[in-house]
């Protein structure tokens, strides 16, 4: 069930994540913004792990604290950690068909529909 606090919660988490990308994107700890954007998605992947792993072992998933940092800040840091940590999920519930055909319409899908959006935009706007 959605509830105010959560809400208020996800968005706290959220604004301080995104906030967090921006200010380590703006260091700019590589040449490439490329390597700068591989390494927050890693990073993320990693504290995801590791977040996940805390809450699942004490059964706090369904928490307040799980919402606020795992669900908002690290969402707003990258939602790549996010997608990371479903198909790993599924990986471990014994799920490997759903967890591969996650994994490929999610990227093959996403690749897809962002290179659509791009055609369309161009045709809509002029190159």
């Amino acid at each position: 069930m959605i509830s105010l606090p959560d809400i208020l919660l996800v968005g706290a988490g959220g604004a301080v994540g995104s906030i967090s990308r921006y200010c380590l994107d703006s260091i700019k700890l590589f040449h490439s913004a490329n390597h700068n954007t591989i390494a927050i998605n890693l990073t993320g992947c990693l504290l995801i792990g590791i977040l996940w792993a805390i809450f699942n072992r004490f059964g706090n998933t369904d928490s307040h604290a799980y919402r606020l940092l795992v669900t908002g800040l690290l969402g707003g840091f990258t939602t790549f950690s996010t997608f990371a940590l479903q198909p790993v999920n599924m990986m471990r519930q014994g799920n490997m068909f759903e967890s591969v055909s996650y994994l490929l319409i999610s990227i093959g899908g996403g690749l897809t529909l962002c290179w659509l959006g791009i055609i369309l935009t161009q045709k809509i706007f002029g190159d």
